[in-house]
């Protein structure tokens, strides 16, 4: 098991790679730079889903980069391109490669050693500061949070991986940030709720054709911040990180794809937790402001176990996880 994040140095953006046991595997220049501080997305760094390939966004210099994935958890940096300015998250099904950044999605196919670009799209509304990106299960459409506007923009693909317009749809929640898909495809969507105390929320989604439905409204978890999702590995369980209590909320995924609020404080690994990942029956957490990474095991019926730091040392701005088996 290997753990990734990115430096984000404004100097010479690096994908810094660990054992699970948090020995260092190294540090992989992206040829790009990052931008210095912490990005408020989730997504910054992703894998392939048979862990052959590492995405990472630069920031600083509005690229995204593409590695080939070693035995050894080795990166090889392979590529990188122009995306549309301030790119904050990536996402990848197949050969297909997408970012959003500003209020744009690029599109992108990694041919060999290549990103070649298959066009962009604008997101529904200007200035509306997006967090993540990612791909519907099953590859027919992308999904867009929107924090400023509060709402959702779905972008069809077509058999080429080519994205359509974006519509958009108003978010049961405020403040929709991070995602992650469960059973059935529903996506499970933090709300941080512009930060209010005690405020956050979660919402559960069906994509349908170019829009998305509720299947649960949205649900208090009595947490702050709710920002970074992530699903285990059968679909049954969501992890919510709350960088404002310093704690994770655990959620069941229902199979009519209703959520049900497990524990709103399932774990405690303080400080300010983002970008969370699974692998290994473990929920891995990073803390940039703390500059490491937490394990927390992952117990039967979505519960947590204690948080354990075996990644620490990081440099300030540390954003994006990604774990391959």
């Amino acid at each position: 098991m290997n753990v990734y994040v990115q430096s984000n140095a404004a100097d010479g953006n690096a994908v810094l790679a660990f054992r699970s046991d948090g020995s260092e595997i190294g540090a992989f220049a992206t040829g790009g730079s990052g931008s210095g501080a912490g990005l408020g997305s989730q997504g910054a760094v992703t894998a392939s889903a048979d862990g052959d390939h590492l995405f990472a966004v630069n920031q600083g210099s509005a690229t995204v980069s593409a590695f080939a994935v070693r035995p050894d958890g080795q990166l090889h940096l392979l590529d990188s391109a122009k995306t549309g300015e301030n790119p904050v998250s990536v996402a990848t099904r197949g050969s297909g490669v997408y970012v959003v950044g500003g209020d744009t999605v690029t599109a992108f196919r990694l041919l060999g050693d290549r990103l070649v670009t298959r066009g962009s799209r604008p997101l529904s509304s200007q200035g509306s500061n997006p967090a993540q990106i990612g791909v519907v299960p099953g590859g027919r459409a992308l999904i867009v949070t929107e924090r400023n506007t509060h709402t959702i923009d779905v972008l069809p693909l077509d058999a080429f991986g080519r994205p359509g317009p974006a519509r958009a749809t108003a978010a049961t929640g405020v403040t929709p940030f991070g995602f992650a898909f469960g059973r059935g495809g529903v996506a499970v969507v933090s709300n941080a709720s512009a930060g209010e105390a005690g405020g956050s929320t979660v919402t559960g989604y069906e994509v349908e054709h170019d829009r998305v439905r509720n299947t649960t409204p949205a649900i208090p978890t009595g947490q702050s911040a709710a920002c970074w999702v992530a699903v285990d590995e059968t679909g049954r369980y969501a992890y919510v990180a709350n960088a404002g209590s310093g704690t994770m909320s655990s959620l069941a995924v229902q199979p009519d794809g209703s959520l049900k609020l497990i524990d709103g404080a399932a774990a405690t690994p303080g400080g300010a937790p983002i970008d969370a990942a699974v692998g290994g029956h473990v929920l891995w957490v990073l803390d940039s402001s703390q500059g490491h990474v937490s394990a927390i095991p992952l117990k039967d019926g979505g519960r947590l176990g204690s948080p354990v730091v075996p990644i620490s040392g990081l440099p300030a701005g540390t954003s994006g996880l990604a774990v391959i088996r």
